[in-house]
């Protein structure tokens, strides 16, 4: 009888414990950065953003190098016809255009990172803001980029609210009046 009885505590002793332990379990999260930027308003506005500032560059660039190639053809086409004089010549303006043609594809190229480097700030800026939303609404004590997790059940998953956080503050900004 006595044994049963310290057998008893014992296992009362051990829920308790286990108790315990499972009440201190952190709450985790994880959120797929990916899918949020291809859902919300912000990272729709994000790539109009970066494709209207880079497209007049890029318009431009394509119709140079329309040129260029047109101009190729030409020398190539008239080459029996020219001297050597007038070919090494025409060679020469047609690389000097290519090299100067090259320079503007490199800027557009460092305009570009820059223009994907403030769009990438400002986004990871308005996740940052969702995601602390969510942590504290839900009384989280980690939330994961989905990429830092190979594994994670689905149950953890907290995407869908990230995403309904920062179309709200998308669209409060949106009714908000221009400064």
């Amino acid at each position: 009888m006595r044994n049963i009885k310290n057998l008893v505590k014992a296992l009362a002793l051990t829920g308790l414990v286990g108790l315990s332990f499972a009440a201190s379990a952190p709450k985790i999260g994880v959120v797929n950065y990916m899918d949020v930027f291809k859902v919300v308003p912000q990272g729709q506005a994000t790539l109009a953003s970066m494709i209207n500032a880079l497209k007049p560059k890029i318009d431009a660039l394509k119709t140079q190098q329309a040129k260029l190639q047109m101009e190729a053809v030409d020398l190539q086409k008239n080459a029996p016809t020219l001297t050597k004089a007038q070919l090494a010549d025409q060679q020469k303006a047609l690389s000097v255009e290519q090299e100067a043609f090259q320079k503007k594809v490199d800027a557009l190229r460092q305009d570009q990172m820059q223009e994907e480097q403030t769009a990438q700030t400002t986004f990871e800026t308005d996740l940052t803001n969702a995601v602390d939303q969510v942590a504290a609404s839900g009384h989280y004590d980690m939330i994961l980029n989905s990429q830092a997790a190979p594994y994670y059940s689905p149950a953890l998953d907290v995407s869908a609210q990230v995403e309904a956080v920062m179309s709200k503050a998308a669209s409060a900004k949106a009714t908000q009046p221009a400064k």
